[in-house]
């Protein structure tokens, strides 16, 4: 038995949320540069992803220190105080904005 698959339910986060990030200056967390500082905004994944990334700190307003980021694979980051790396679909459903820092 053959399924089909109705490509117009598989929708791309960026145009659905680009804008947020238009408006409000948001970007995904797969999107960012390697050393920033950014606040996390909103979680934009389902009940499970949410949930998973919520026990392990990514908590909106809180503030994420990104490590590594190479543009593929998992990225690294610090959350809480706590070294996590994390997927590239999971990063790119996370919208952050970035913080400034003092001198």
């Amino acid at each position: 038995m053959e399924r089909k698959i109705n490509s117009s339910k598989n929708l791309d986060l960026n145009e659905n949320y680009g804008s947020l990030s238009d408006n409000y200056g948001y970007i995904f967390l797969g999107e960012v540069q390697k050393g920033g500082k950014y606040r996390i905004e909103k979680i934009l994944g389902g009940c499970s992803l949410n949930t998973r990334l919520l026990s392990i700190g990514f908590v909106p307003g809180e503030i994420v220190y990104v490590l590594k980021q190479q543009g593929f694979g998992p990225m690294t980051v610090i959350v809480k105080g706590t070294k996590i790396a994390i997927g590239r679909g999971a990063a790119n459903k996370i919208l952050v904005s970035a913080v400034k820092t003092e001198i």
